[in-house]
């Protein structure tokens, strides 16, 4: 138990990541994530009142660091790269645990409020997408970043939280449809 400050939030997180991983969002425990991290278990408690708010600020850092946003030169290349990095996300063991732990019901309001600050963060992050789309008149000015995201990440979530029991999603034809363009042409 030497770790302190910012060592012990490293240590925590990569942990919960492990042990989301190993054992389902469902499974996992305070104690189990201190054992891993070898800190205490009040040092987690005085940083996350709760296991699910320490699993979504997880999700977050996680997240942040396997999903950079991607700057092609095209609208279509940048959504394209940006969902085939989503859809490979969503197939390692880690990244399907914490994206089921999003999905998981609650009616606690400060897990809701932290998912939804969780998803409002990615999504600002990779509206500059769209932003640069409109900007070379790729997309219509006004164009809505959260609905262009949404229907891009809905479906790849969807898949793979079900176990990709749906037909399998092709992405260029996913990104053509919700940009609107030939999906031949590109």
């Amino acid at each position: 138990m030497k770790q302190r400050g910012r060592a012990v939030r490293t240590a925590v997180i990569e942990a919960t990541v492990r042990k989301v991983a190993e054992l389902g969002p469902q499974s996992v425990t305070i104690a189990a994530i201190a054992v891993e991290a070898d800190v205490h278990p009040t040092s987690i408690y005085r940083r996350w009142a709760t296991v699910d708010l320490l699993v979504v600020d997880a999700l977050r850092e996680f997240t942040d660091a396997g999903l950079p946003i991607p700057d092609t030169g095209t609208l279509f290349g940048d959504l394209r790269a940006f969902a085939r990095r989503l859809q490979d996300w969503l197939a390692t063991d880690t990244g399907l645990a914490l994206a089921r732990t999003g999905v998981m019901p609650t009616d606690d309001a400060e897990i809701l409020a932290a998912r939804a600050q969780f998803w409002r963060a990615r999504f600002d992050a990779a509206a500059v997408m769209i932003d640069r789309g409109i900007e070379r008149g790729e997309i219509s000015d006004g164009t809505d970043p959260d609905t262009v995201l949404t229907a891009i990440a809905s479906p790849i979530r969807l898949a793979a939280v079900s176990q990709n029991t749906e037909p399998r999603i092709d992405i260029d034809k996913l990104v053509a449809l919700v940009v609107g363009v030939d999906p031949i042409v590109k």
